[in-house]
């Protein structure tokens, strides 16, 4: 068996829906409704809509809709979303990996292109412990795939993005870590395309990932 491993790094920056809870589907069915509901093609918003906030997707495929109606159509989105979030899971792996990151003291974050209230549901909905810090599409000007949700995660944990690990599922979420200079750890669902982003691993879980602390940071080892 392999061992890959990973030193000198400070701090750990997690996308959530795909990357550390089980809510694709979900997701993905309340937009197939949406779709369906304003007469859209729900592949094409399928298609689109991955790693992105919501108010840019709506804005993308409602041309000309006043900042109203797309602040109504965030808050309809949002009240389903935060309802749904029963019976969420994680993704296998996941908890075990961010207790041992608390019990080490090691700095976390959650960087999601996601509303905070419904990112807050589904964390606890699928038990996972609390971040040091939650990025959310209400604390940036600009979303994936621009680098400020990773930059600004790595701000809030007091470290550099180069000495980040970032997991990611998304594309856009792909391209956003790299562009903000963090060593990317792919995160492999069935909504998965492919891509020219230069990722460290690419993992289905975090089942084969092992954390220890070191002089300089921390260490992550990969058994293949």
């Amino acid at each position: 068996m392999g061992v890959k491993e990973m030193l000198g790094f400070s701090g750990m920056l997690f996308d959530l829906d795909g990357t550390l809870v089980n809510s694709l589907e979900k997701v993905e069915d309340s937009w197939k409704n949406w779709a369906v509901s304003k007469g859209l093609c729900p592949q094409e918003v399928l298609g689109y809509l991955h790693g992105k906030p919501a108010q840019v997707t709506f804005r993308h495929f409602l041309t000309g809709a006043s900042d109203e109606e797309i602040l109504r159509e965030c808050k309809a989105l949002e009240d389903y979303e935060v309802a749904d979030a029963a019976g969420m899971t994680a993704v296998d792996g996941a908890i075990d990996l961010l207790n041992t990151l608390q019990r080490l003291a090691i700095p976390w974050a959650i960087v999601t292109s996601g509303l905070s209230r419904v990112a807050t549901a589904r964390i606890a909905a699928a038990g996972l412990p609390r971040p040091n810090a939650l990025i959310t599409c209400e604390n940036v000007t600009l979303g994936k795939p621009h680098p400020q949700a990773f930059l600004l995660g790595a701000q809030r944990l007091n470290c550099s993005p180069a000495r980040c690990i970032a997991f990611e599922d998304s594309l856009s979420g792909l391209a956003s870590a790299k562009a903000a200079e963090c060593t990317v750890i792919e995160l492999v669902t069935a909504q998965s395309v492919k891509h020219t982003i230069a990722c460290y691993l690419s993992l289905k879980n975090y089942l084969p990932l092992e954390i220890s602390t070191d002089g300089d940071g921390f260490r992550l080892n990969y058994r293949e």
